[in-house]
């Protein structure tokens, strides 16, 4: 917990996250992602209007005027949407419980119940968010995502890996990409790389880990206090 926190505060006063992507032919590469300057986000939001002005030309449909048309065809329906939400209160509520919940067996059935539940939303809502990837909104999206991403990402010395847009779009290797674009969209939003192991249902389990080492050490601090009163004991006195 204090190595995260000690990195979390380091990324603070750097303003940038290292990372390691282990590249499709297995070496690994090091590499940083760093905030976007002021310059370089304003020349991402000419880029979003482009690829937005882009895709309505060769008629994409915006996200509004497509959802629309999959409500109209019943591909999306309005039952659908109450169930994500209901999906949504059952999460809140069982996260409420498990940080209320005082015993290990209630923890850990609630934190077992909170993944599975928590699993279930992430499909449901993503049903939809697949459906929109096609919208004028989504290509915009990616377009103005990939430009960053591409000025932001550094080598170890502080050099642009790609350094524009034309070199990230020859980049060949899946794995860079996708950890780029993953440590990129994290960083900007202030979540932790392995935002998961801070979700309550997975720190029970974090919890469970820490706990057993110290249970370990109290048996090992017992048995040498039971020796040393039998040695006492077996001691002649004098």
């Amino acid at each position: 917990m204090a190595d995260k926190q000690q990195e979390q505060m380091q990324e603070i006063i750097s303003g940038k996250r290292s990372f390691e992507v282990t590249k499709e032919d297995d070496t690994v590469l090091k590499l940083s992602v760093r905030m976007p300057t002021a310059e370089e986000q304003q020349a991402g939001d000419w880029e979003y209007s482009k690829a937005f002005n882009r895709a309505i030309v060769n008629g994409i449909l915006p996200a509004s005027r497509l959802q629309e048309i999959l409500t109209e065809n019943g591909v999306w329906t309005t039952a659908k949407d109450e169930a994500i939400e209901a999906k949504a209160e059952e999460v809140r509520d069982l996260t409420i419980k498990l940080e209320e919940a005082k015993a290990k067996k209630e923890k850990e059935e609630l934190a077992e119940k909170l993944g599975q539940e928590r699993s279930n939303l992430i499909n449901m809502r993503q049903e939809l968010n697949d459906l929109l990837a096609h919208s004028a909104e989504n290509k915009a999206d990616e377009a103005q995502r990939n430009f960053l991403v591409a000025l932001v990402v550094e080598t170890e010395d502080g050099k642009p890996y790609w350094g524009s847009i034309d070199k990230f779009n020859k980049e060949t290797d899946g794995n860079i990409i996708f950890r780029a674009v993953y440590e990129y969209m994290t960083f900007i939003n202030d979540v932790p790389s392995d935002f998961a192991a801070s979700l309550p249902e997975n720190q029970v389990q974090e919890e469970e880990i820490e706990v057993e080492p110290a249970k370990e050490e109290d048996k090992k601090e017992e048995k040498s206090k039971k020796e040393e009163d039998k040695k006492e004991e077996d001691e002649p006195p004098y």
